[in-house]
């Protein structure tokens, strides 16, 4: 086995990370994290289900009269969100 220079754990994961796929996958983790920051711990405890496809997040929550507020919000949550991580990662929440 030939031997190279070592690297530095950082590098590895610097070198594993700046691929454009897996800066999407982790932009897309961004929005289901920053979800409870931006709705609240109210809203954030009837939130039973959260996840991006096709940019676009998709929030599972169980309360008629909460999903149908956030219904009228959704234009803005979807700037505030993609404004907490910094780019363009979703166009539009659907609240199932």
């Amino acid at each position: 086995m030939k031997r190279t220079e070592a690297e530095s754990i950082g590098d590895i994961l610097r070198s594993f990370l700046d691929t454009p796929d897996s800066h999407d996958q982790l932009n897309r983790q961004k929005v289901s994290y920053f979800w409870s920051r931006v709705v609240g711990p109210e809203v954030n405890r009837h939130t039973t289900r959260r996840y991006v496809e096709d940019r676009t997040l998709h929030v599972y929550i169980d309360s008629a009269a909460i999903k149908n507020e956030l219904a009228f919000a959704a234009n803005s949550l979807v700037k505030v969100l993609n404004n907490e991580v910094g780019v363009s990662v979703i166009d539009k929440i659907i609240f199932h």
